[in-house]
């Protein structure tokens, strides 16, 4: 699906996005590449991801080179019939040529897309899957294309059957009454998606597996207190790989004995209270957040909590799920784990 026109409104925003230079949404090209594969990669990587735009006429230094009037147009067509050709599932996409400090540039838009994995046409998936990381174009792994491969289906890790785990009433118990209270029931768990109801008994989800004995490694968080502001040296460390109930209370527990407190005294002397340079219930919910919202399919990587002198940083495996960055930013949001979603939304977790 492609078009290409002159949009006079959009000039100053390209402006504006030159000037912050190459990102995981934005790349640059002086020229249209010899080798069509060289920017057909990167709109594939786009496509996989959260959109972005390339630009044709910027060198990598974000100068303004431009495109000759005579082979402007020319060259537009090239690159929309190169992205037609030899991208599968075909993408949704746009080409138009805008005019930047009195040159052309020619601008390819590309949305995140809704089949994937998007991969180059010709090649096997494993082969020709590209992402985006860090402003680079890079081969998908195989985690990648799995999560990609879900994603594209609509399928949600957490709704998955886990086969190979059996149900144990003491242990159905114990959860049923850890996310809905002492005088809920097993049932809770079967509306909550969590148990899937057979004629003969139960089959467990991969969120029940998660919430209760949690066999994958990968799932773990990986708390860290460096010495300083800088990750070179580490104070101490530890892993964290117990259900997710218990991930988000060691991990919140490491921050809490980690960074700067106080305390004060009740207003009749009687009882000392703890008091946080920034409250415990902020750090908690960031730790949920990076917890539900990971991407389960990755399973080469893992959640890392890292305390420095000045900072908290918590890294959460995968991109914004089916959004793209400006519709992140701007306060929208997709559930990438929806049964994870509904048992830590409200305590009693």
């Amino acid at each position: 699906m492609t078009a290409g026109f002159d949009i006079p409104d959009i000039s100053a925003v390209i402006s504006r996005e030159i000037s912050k230079g190459e990102s995981d949404n934005l790349e640059f090209k002086v020229s249209k590449p010899s080798k069509d594969s060289k920017y057909v990669k990167t709109a594939i990587a786009f496509a996989n991801g959260s959109g972005g735009r390339i630009l044709f006429g910027v060198d990598d230094r974000g100068d303004v080179s431009g495109i000759p009037d005579d082979e402007v147009f020319k060259t537009r067509d090239s690159i929309t019939q190169a992205l037609n050709d030899s991208i599968e599932p075909q993408i949704s996409f746009d080409v138009c040529i805008v005019d930047i400090e009195g040159k052309n540039v020619i601008v390819a838009e590309f949305v995140p897309g809704k089949n994937t994995p998007y991969h180059l046409k010709g090649r096997d998936i494993d082969a020709g899957t590209y992402v985006r990381i860090n402003a680079i174009t890079v081969p998908a792994d195989s985690g990648t294309i799995r999560s990609l491969m879900a994603n594209g289906e609509n399928m949600y890790f957490d709704s998955l059957e886990q086969n190979s785990m059996e149900v144990t009433e003491k242990e159905s118990e114990r959860l049923c009454h850890r996310i809905f209270g002492m005088n809920a029931e097993i049932r809770s768990l079967i509306n909550a998606g969590i148990l899937i109801s057979v004629p003969h008994g139960y089959k467990t989800t991969r969120a029940y597996a998660l919430l209760t004995e949690n066999p994958f490694p990968y799932a773990a968080v990986h708390c860290i207190r460096f010495h300083g502001n800088d990750a070179i040296f580490v104070d101490e460390s530890r892993d964290l790989t117990d259900d997710l109930f218990d991930q988000i209370d060691g991990a919140t527990d490491f921050i809490a004995n980690r960074i700067f407190r106080y305390f004060e005294m009740d207003d009749r002397q009687l009882h000392r209270i703890d008091r946080y340079e920034i409250p415990l219930i902020a750090f908690r919910e960031a730790v949920v957040n990076a917890v539900v919202h990971r991407d389960y399919f990755l399973d080469s990587f893992s959640i890392f909590v890292r305390v420095f002198d000045d900072r908290v940083e918590i890294e959460s495996p995968g991109t914004p799920y089916k959004l793209s960055l400006e519709q992140t930013l701007s306060g929208y949001s997709s559930i990438r784990n929806p049964i994870l979603m509904s048992v830590f939304k409200t305590p009693p977790y």
